[in-house]
């Protein structure tokens, strides 16, 4: 498992940092959904594509900070802990985690808060393009 872990992080570190570091770089996030689960762990296998944009506003130099994400004709505030996340953001009353787990594999986790909290996890085969 740690050398999984370090495997991603040098992949990371050599593929995206490159991208996420450019000053003023959009970084687009393909992804196709492979499976939708609900809180209590029953899958069903999904369809569909999905499009992340991510726009720079005010960022580190390890890429942390502020983003703009755009999918689905939508656009949120978005807040980066690294160049390769986890990333998070608000649409509405539901919050939203998009984490790597591995270097073409996301979980983007959304939790909505009303009318009582009630999750949903899809799983993702993604890749970045610049």
């Amino acid at each position: 498992m740690a050398r999984h872990l370090v495997s991603l992080a040098l992949w990371l570190s050599a593929v995206i940092a490159p991208y996420a570091l450019a000053e003023g770089a959009v970084r687009e996030l393909v992804c196709s959904v492979n499976r939708t689960c609900d809180a209590d762990g029953s899958c069903q296998d999904a369809g569909g594509d999905i499009t992340f944009t991510m726009e720079p506003v005010t960022v580190t130099d390890d890429a942390s900070g502020t983003y703009l994400i755009r999918y689905q004709d939508q656009q949120f505030a978005m807040q980066s802990l690294s160049f390769a996340g986890p990333f998070h953001w608000a649409a509405d009353s539901e919050m939203n985690t998009l984490l790597a787990s591995s270097d073409t594999q996301f979980i983007w986790h959304h939790l909505s808060l009303r009318p009582a909290p009630v999750a949903r996890i899809q799983f993702l085969t993604c890749r970045f393009i610049q």
